[in-house]
């Protein structure tokens, strides 16, 4: 009997020892989006969209946010659907489609996502230029919300070969979609 008792204490201590570090406890953190890993979430590298409008017009802005030795990088592969390669920055003003690229940053610490977009007209080959950017914050007044949403204004111009056109300004809605950049 004694034995029995020695026994069960030298094989809790072994437990203690021996197996329970082995074990990690799991939880769901940050919803769905997360990949369950806490630091995943409050990080800025992801894939951001944004929308725009404005009268008479809309647009689309796609960037990505990468961090390597604390520099912003924006991969090429973070393209506006299958069928139209290479644009991250579609608009259509008054009728026109324009076609091209974003650039864009993000800081979660000042709350603030800026972005600039370069297209033009006749599948992103013509003349006519269209440039804009825009300035957000990020909301952070729910907690469970899985994306990272902001919103913001900007400003826009075409440019013809008649020379600048008026500067027209737009609202923007947008969040990060993805936490990965591939």
């Amino acid at each position: 009997m004694l034995q029995s008792v020695f026994m069960k204490k030298i094989f809790a201590l072994f437990c203690a020892v021996c197996l329970m570090p082995g074990f990690s406890a799991q939880a769901w953190i940050g919803g769905p989006f997360s990949g369950n890993s806490f630091f995943q979430a409050e990080d800025n590298d992801g894939v951001y969209e944004a929308t725009a409008s404005t009268l008479n017009g809309m647009g689309v802005y796609r960037f990505a946010v990468g961090n390597d030795n604390g520099t912003n990088l924006n991969p090429v592969n973070v393209n506006l659907g299958s069928m139209l390669p290479g644009y991250t920055n579609i608009w259509y003003y008054q009728g026109v489609q324009y076609f091209g690229s974003t650039i864009g940053t993000i800081n979660s610490m000042s709350g603030r996502v800026i972005a600039m977009g370069t297209a033009n007209d006749a599948m992103g080959l013509g003349t006519n230029s269209f440039v804009s950017a825009f300035k957000a914050r990020l909301l952070h007044e729910s907690k469970f919300i899985a994306a990272t949403p902001f919103v913001g204004v900007g400003e826009a111009n075409i440019t013809t070969a008649l020379g600048p056109g008026p500067i027209f300004k737009f609202t923007v809605l947008g969040s990060k979609v993805s936490y990965k950049l591939l």
